[in-house]
């Protein structure tokens, strides 16, 4: 194609510029027109030239699907990172980064020797701009330390902003406590059973579990505790519905289904999540490892659709005793609050929804009498911005309420950095040196010069 640059140069430069046509209101791209058409030709795999790209498709189409297929999955991967699963994609994770390094050091023994850094603060705020590399970052340093965090017995659960937001523009005005109750019991339940799956990503396939250690433990000392015993009532509809109680409805409930015990009932929940989406096999004796849709959630779904059913006051009554249990048999449970970047509060009338959103996040897990047990902290990500006004909210309701202090709090500060750009180039690294379609793929030439000449951050907030 290069012998006809200089061609094809000439004769746009000496054409009207596109898209304004003096007699006509009619947009004409430019590659409708027949003259730039006639001019341009692409290579075909025998060396030679053609202007038919139809010919050029058929030869390559294969191959430049395939490949599209393998960058897609890697450069998109981080938005379907669940750190919490094996993930296909930590051959290209940034280890180095600043932004990795000061998560790194929370799981370090402090100076005393007597605890984790993480513990030395019950709130942890990381600070940065849109784009800079917060919540992607957060997920690496899950998945990275998902043994360790499990051997410190930490139990993390995570309110992301923005689904919960999406719900109240639907009406469904869930409170952030009510998503942390919720979110604690679905993650619980996920992970509680243990079943085996074949791993086919590695090489040879390993046999595999679904199952978190540390909550299988929680599990198995609940099915020995006193607290496991469900009181047996029998209660009419009428009854059930006049008293409108989440505890007595939960009693009620599992009663009715013949549930003896808490364990009971979480094992018909986590068979219910597992119709739901899609992971239930083979009559229920195995599991998927993670859901073909993971966009899919029975809880954002359908627990969280209806505020007066009886399934959401029976989950979070559960989720509420399943948060107390963990709590008083020294384990420790981090309250993660993310995803507050992705929401556009640049419209006047969000500010309704703004200003609640800070509200929320100051009666919990800011408020210390919701979240006050030594085993109980908070990570929260957010803007510079976010965090300032926060802090006004926490001004103003300090005088009122017990807050933590915003001010003593440890602040992890997400500054500008290359990280976008070695995110980028391991990636590609990465699907170049596995894609068997790469030499036959011309996306991959082209994806190759681009990770070499164009991998630099953006700075979204400029």
């Amino acid at each position: 194609m290069n012998n006809y640059i200089d061609e094809i140069l000439f004769r746009l430069n000496h054409k009207p510029l596109f898209g304004l046509d003096y007699d006509s209101t009619i947009f004409t791209r430019a590659t409708d027109d027949p003259e730039v058409i006639a001019n341009l030709k692409v290579r075909k795999q025998d060396g030679t030239l053609t202007d038919d790209v139809f010919v050029f498709l058929d030869e390559h189409n294969r191959a430049e699907k395939q490949f599209y297929k393998v960058i897609n999955n890697a450069v998109w991967a981080h938005t379907n990172l669940n750190p919490r699963q094996e993930n296909p994609y930590v051959d290209y994770f940034v280890d180095n980064a600043i932004h990795i390094k000061n998560l790194e050091d929370l799981l370090a023994v402090n100076m005393i020797g007597t605890n984790l850094i993480l513990f030395d603060d019950k709130v942890t705020f990381q600070i940065g701009k849109k784009g800079s590399g917060k919540t992607i970052s957060q997920n690496v340093w899950l998945h990275k330390n998902h043994t360790k965090l499990e051997s410190n017995k930490i139990f993390w659960v995570r309110l992301d902003m923005e689904k919960l937001y999406k719900l109240w523009k639907k009406g469904k005005y869930i409170t952030t406590e009510e998503y942390f109750l919720g979110q604690l019991l679905y993650v619980f339940c996920k992970r509680f059973r243990k079943f085996s799956y074949i791993d086919t990503a590695t090489n040879p396939p390993i046999e595999k579990s679904t199952h978190s250690d540390l909550i299988y433990n929680i599990y198995q000392k609940l099915t020995e505790s006193p607290l496991n015993d469900i009181p047996e009532t029998n209660l009419t509809k009428a009854q059930e519905t006049y008293l409108n109680d989440a505890q007595i409805i939960f009693q009620n409930k599992t009663s009715k289904k013949n549930y003896k015990r808490i364990t009971d009932y979480l094992i018909a929940i986590e068979e219910i999540i597992a119709k739901d989406e899609k992971t239930y096999k083979s009559a229920g004796n195995s599991r998927l490892p993670y859901a073909p849709n993971r966009k899919r959630s029975f809880l954002i779904h359908d627990v969280f659709q209806d505020k007066t059913s009886k399934l959401f006051k029976a989950w979070i009554f559960l989720g509420e005793m399943l948060k107390n249990f963990i709590l008083d048999e020294g384990y420790n449970i981090l309250y993660i609050v993310d995803g507050i970047d992705n929401i556009n509060f640049e419209d006047a009338t969000e500010l309704t929804n703004y200003k609640m959103l800070l509200e929320q996040l100051i009666d919990f897990p800011l408020n210390m009498e919701k979240v006050g047990h030594p085993h109980e902290f908070i990570f929260m990500a957010m803007r510079h911005n976010t965090f300032e006004d926060l802090k006004k909210y926490y001004y103003g309701y300090a005088v009122s309420r017990s807050i933590h202090d915003l001010q003593t709090a440890s602040v992890v500060d997400n500054k500008k950095s290359k990280i976008g750009e070695e995110i980028l180039k391991k990636r590609v690294d990465y699907v170049l040196q596995k894609s068997k379609w790469k030499d036959l793929s011309y996306l991959a030439k082209v994806l190759d010069i681009v990770k070499v000449t164009h991998a630099n951050i953006v700075d979204e907030e400029k």
